[in-house]
């Protein structure tokens, strides 16, 4: 009985060369794919951390704002007879609110029986608090609070990361109807007593700078009343 004998091939350089082509285009779209999963879930995570830092920051600025000109014997004194204009950086008796450019001051002034939250803290006994909010210029991009109690140095604190610059205007009752009527630069200021409100852009790092259409830093921008001007 004759045996039908079957050749076996193998495969071959092309076949193989096919195969190994084809295996690059895919783990090359697999990376693509994985690679923009990756790029906007950092994009994700860097926007969420962006909003959190400018919540954060807009919210302590607003705290010490509305804080600013606090006094706790109203019945009895006025903000001229509480805040003298002897604490620097204020030069003006009654003022609760001074800045620059690019910082602002508050002074409020706390009881030893009712304990005020401070930019450092909380207070103790009955002082006279002046935080002044401005970036620090040391590169680091920190919004940081200096403070003084009593007119001596207690501590800076640094309080939000991520911040490139602060700017800050202030609403004056220039026609004297108890309401800001236009915002003025710190240097244009002519009496800090007539200061009803202030108005402070912050401008955030982006967290998605160096891509197309993105700008390097992200402003957000906050106008505070004053609740304390007796």
């Amino acid at each position: 009985m004759d045996v039908i004998r079957i050749k076996q091939h193998g495969i071959g350089l092309i076949e193989l060369m096919i195969a190994v082509t084809i295996s690059l285009f895919l783990m090359i779209g697999l990376g693509t794919v994985y690679y923009g999963m990756n790029q906007n879930s950092l994009a994700r995570s860097g926007l969420s951390q962006l909003q959190d830092q400018q919540r954060t920051a807009m919210n302590l600025i607003a705290g010490a704002v509305q804080q600013a000109g606090f006094f706790p014997t109203p019945l009895t004194n006025t903000n001229a007879t509480v805040f003298l204009d002897s604490q620097p950086p204020f030069r003006v008796a009654g003022a609760s609110v001074t800045g620059t450019a690019s910082s602002f001051s508050v002074r409020y002034a706390a009881a030893a029986a009712a304990p005020l939250a401070t930019c450092t803290g909380m207070s103790s006994g009955a002082a006279i608090y002046v935080d002044t909010y401005s970036v620090s210029a040391d590169g680091t991009n920190t919004l940081n609070c200096a403070e003084t109690v009593n007119g001596v140095a207690a501590k800076t604190q640094s309080l939000v990361a991520g911040v490139r610059s602060i700017g800050v205007w202030f609403g004056v009752d220039s026609k004297g109807n108890g309401s800001a009527y236009q915002y003025l630069s710190a240097n244009a200021v002519t009496d800090w007593n007539l200061v009803k409100s202030v108005q402070v852009t912050l401008s955030f790092i982006n967290p998605l700078k160096g891509q197309p259409g993105q700008p390097d830093a992200i402003p957000f921008t906050r106008t505070i009343a004053l609740m304390n001007t007796l």
